[in-house]
């Protein structure tokens, strides 16, 4: 797909030739300062630093840029904000720390120095790394104009300001990137995106690798397969025919399909078993027949939610009663009769309604719905798919899209969230992460459009004036 603006091209002015801008390091006297406002406050469930009003963001810093950190806010009072490098060590080359936190004048002013490593972090000196967040540094850019007419930054893969130095009198060139999508996994990211009514009561979804077939069950016991017409966007989905399950226990809380459509797995409240069954046709659930199961009442007598390692030797479910991650080892993958209790893992402090559970494709992540506090947590595991691993990390309220979480499935590139809601038998879409911005000079006259991951983007510019004004004269998505 391409997309051109409807940019109006403000002057049409001889290129000289040939002509090529350059990345080069600002020169001296030009270094650009940024304050950002601090403040601490709570968020999941510990303090933390807000940066100009977001909660410990990721910050992309670049060198030999100059960055303030204001924190006469009263807040702060008691939190001095420091830097370290990827090791762990105090990094101080740069920093200058003026006042006391908390009171008028207090800040901490980092200036990036040229050789800054690629990795810092800013933390709390007494309260520790969880205060903040990561610091990715990059390269400052800015243009210096050479002898070609083409600049070609790759991919962009953070929020960038470009700034345009050393140009000619009369003067036009493009300046090109791919935008990549950041921060997959990081729910603390998402954002909502759209919802899809479906049928009441909705209790576990799932999806077909390819993103094309959405599967819903309800409390009643049915299995809904949808078809996409576009792949991962559930305002395209369409109910394509059901399965009744009912006969073998209704309450069904848990849905979960092998990676090749032909084995399909559920859990139920009623009778807190884990039935499996066979497809003949993969992907179709009305060709799906009861082939064994197990009971898992020893463990919680109401399980909400399923979920199985993708070699099909460990499964998992949370349980409503004890407010537990149960998992358990299969002796022969993807046959569930064969599942043995392992261990657990407790998320009362999270949650006294866990409701859904799933994890990103190495087990490194752990993501857990609750209706309890209508949010999805976040933990990382440092033994992969071992849930007495994991450690919480944080959390995203889904309660503005419903009050009754029941089901939560994450995209397997991380990139979008999905979450039932029964209060108003809906299935809410989330994009995680972000789409890098790109920022440039106020000289520049003319409005950019809005870019996807993924796309290819192509400003051209001319200027007939050394750069005091900057014309953006054409724009090209694809």
């Amino acid at each position: 797909m391409s997309k051109q603006s409807d940019l109006v091209v403000i002057s049409q002015i001889g290129v000289p030739s040939p002509f090529n801008p350059q990345t080069t390091a600002i020169g001296p006297g030009d270094a650009v300062t940024t304050t950002y406002a601090v403040t601490v406050a709570s968020s999941g469930g510990a303090n933390r630093y807000f940066i100009d009003g977001v909660a410990y963001p990721k910050l992309t810093l670049s060198r030999t840029y100059i960055y303030i950190f204001d924190l006469s806010n009263s807040t702060n009072t008691g939190h001095p904000l420091r830097f370290k490098d990827a090791s762990g060590s105090s990094y101080s080359t740069g920093v200058v720390v003026t006042g006391t936190p908390g009171a008028a004048g207090a800040k901490v002013t980092l200036t990036v120095a040229a050789n800054a490593p690629d990795a810092l972090r800013y933390y709390c000196t007494v309260h520790g790394n969880g205060m903040g967040n990561t610091i990715s540094v990059t390269n400052s850019a800015s243009l210096d104009i050479g002898t070609h007419n083409y600049f070609d930054s790759e991919n962009l893969t953070a929020d960038t300001s470009v700034n345009f130095a050393s140009v000619p009198t009369t003067a036009n060139w493009r300046y090109s990137f791919v935008a990549k999508h950041q921060d997959p996994y990081d729910i603390a990211r998402a954002v909502f995106a759209k919802s899809k009514g479906v049928t009441s009561l909705p209790h576990a979804i799932y999806f077909k690798p390819d993103g094309y077939k959405m599967y819903i069950a309800d409390y009643t016991g049915t299995i809904n397969e949808y078809n996409l017409s576009t792949a991962w966007d559930v305002g395209t989905a369409a109910l394509l025919r059901s399965k009744n399950i009912s006969s073998l226990g209704t309450e069904v809380t848990g849905l979960f399909f092998r990676a090749d459509g032909i084995k399909m797995y559920s859990v139920n409240t009623s009778n807190e078993y884990v039935w499996e069954f066979n497809l003949s046709t993969a992907w179709d659930v009305t060709s799906a027949a009861q082939y064994n199961g197990i009971l898992i009442r020893a463990q919680d007598g109401n399980p909400n939610g399923l979920f199985f390692k993708p070699d099909g030797t460990k499964m998992y479910s949370p349980g409503d009663d004890g407010m537990y991650i149960n998992e358990y080892n299969l002796s022969t993958a993807w046959d569930s009769s064969s599942a043995v209790y392992s261990q657990h893992f407790s998320v009362a402090s999270q949650d006294t309604g866990p409701s859904g559970v799933t994890f990103n494709p190495t087990g490194t992540i752990m993501y857990l719905c609750g209706y309890q506090n209508n949010s999805v947590y976040k933990y990382n595991l440092s033994t992969a798919y071992d849930v007495t691993s994991a450690v919480y990390s944080e959390l995203f309220s889904v309660a503005s899209q419903d009050t009754d979480t029941t089901g939560l499935f994450i995209h397997p590139l991380g990139i979008k969230m999905y979450v039932l809601g029964n209060a108003s038998n809906i299935v809410n879409e989330y994009d995680i992460g972000f789409i890098p911005k790109i920022t440039f000079p106020a000289t520049v006259v003319g409005t950019t459009s809005t870019f996807a991951a993924n796309d290819r983007v192509t400003y051209t510019f001319v200027t007939a004036d050394s750069g005091s004004t900057v014309d953006l004269i054409a724009e090209e998505i694809i």
